[in-house]
């Protein structure tokens, strides 16, 4: 139980940091992005499909099967009226399993989502949750983290929907057994080829019969309107390479975030967790007459489960991270130190394993993403100041 909220604390810790970095760098460019017109382009069961929500979709089916060819497609042939409705179909298709979902009530709320993100496996790196492979990931498909999250609300609860809908079938015997003799079948089948090639040496092609088909078949001919274009693209990561940071730049970014790379002291401790104080003195007493036994006690006497299997071992924290008592009887002990504290969940015997002096990270050790950072501000700064030259010139 103990553990428990100990490691609640840090994934509130962790939600809090995803929150403020999903506002601080999606978040403007959401409300910006959908603030504008509001066309309706098809409203079902009271949810309106937007002309921007329409297009966005349309690119991105678009820009999913130039992937799917690498590239080697006609842009012509992803924009005809079928290709259109299309999607509008399934934007509309999507929409109605939504209202049902909703009805239902199995929508899935913008925390939830983002809990999932921060667990899918595909994001971790050395355990850990990697914004870098997950910014990689919006970046190959083109949309923001607001989108995403937003999409993902959306096609979970259908999802759920489906699989609901999937589970509940009932299939009949008849058709089981049919299906699975149908499984097991086996056939054999020969075949004969006769090329057409080999024909067309008698063949004879009428000049007046072959203009008359063409004549009456000219859209089959017809190729579409193709433009060459050219374009120049203004890039803040391509100005960042020409004026790369100096030395006193970096060096001066580093003081300016020195607190930034502090790590404040980390301490280790077990405990062993009892609702009464008798009980908590004896184990006390029996392990300061035999410290070895602590892991074994633990195991045996402990009630915060989670840590009993480990020895009661609660790992490396900081300040902040357990509930107070807790804390500040274990910042005041020293190393091998063991304490008898109360706290709201009951009497802990503590003994603190490990300690950890508070330290700042080095300008080496920092120094390779912090240019990186300090190169990235400065395209920044030279892509602000060129953006409206470079607008006035193309116009």
């Amino acid at each position: 139980m103990f553990e428990l909220v100990q490691k609640h604390r840090r994934l509130a810790q962790v939600i809090l940091t995803l929150i403020a970095l999903t506002f601080a760098v999606w978040g403007i460019e959401s409300y910006t992005r959908y603030a504008g017109n509001r066309d309706t382009v098809a409203k079902v069961n009271g949810y309106e499909i937007s002309e921007r929500e329409f297009a966005e979709q349309l690119r991105r089916q678009q820009d999913s099967i130039r992937r799917m060819f690498g590239g080697r497609i006609d842009p012509a042939a992803l924009e005809t009226p079928e290709a259109r409705r299309a999607v509008l179909d399934q934007m509309i298709a999507q929409r109605v399993v939504l209202a049902e979902a909703a009805k239902r009530h199995l929508l899935i709320n913008r925390q939830a989502v983002i809990d999932a993100i921060t667990r899918a496996p595909e994001f971790q790196e050395n355990g850990k949750f990697s914004p870098a492979l997950y910014s990689a990931f919006l970046e190959s498909r083109g949309v923001s983290d607001a989108q995403n999250v937003a999409q993902l609300q959306s096609e979970l609860p259908m999802a759920r929907l489906g699989r609901a809908v999937a589970q509940s079938a009932i299939v009949p015997h008849t058709v089981a057994s049919r299906l699975a003799a149908i499984q097991a079948q086996k056939r054999e089948v020969e075949q004969a080829r006769v090329p057409a090639q080999q024909f067309l040496p008698q063949a004879k092609v009428d000049e007046a019969k072959a203009k008359a088909y063409y004549e009456a078949h000219k859209d089959e001919f017809r190729r579409p309107e193709r433009v060459r274009a050219q374009y120049l693209v203004l890039s803040a990561q391509a100005l960042a390479k020409q004026n790369p940071p100096s030395e006193a730049e970096i060096e001066a970014a580093y003081q300016a975030r020195a607190a930034q790379y502090k790590v404040e002291e980390q301490r280790r401790a077990s405990h062993i967790l009892v609702k009464d104080k008798a009980q908590a003195e004896k184990l006390a007493a029996e392990v300061r007459q035999n410290p070895s036994r602590f892991a074994e006690l633990a195991k045996k006497e402990s009630q915060d489960s989670g840590s009993a299997a480990k020895g009661g071992d609660l790992g490396w924290f900081g300040r902040g991270m357990m509930v107070k008592p807790f804390e500040d009887a274990v910042y005041k002990m020293g190393q091998n130190e063991m304490q008898v504290v109360q706290s709201e969940f009951g009497f802990h015997v503590i003994r603190v394993t490990g300690i950890q002096a508070a330290k700042s990270r080095g300008y080496e050790e920092v120094k390779k993403e912090l240019t990186e950072e300090v190169a990235r501000q400065k395209g920044q700064r030279k892509f602000a100041e060129a953006a409206e030259t470079f607008s006035n010139m193309v116009y």
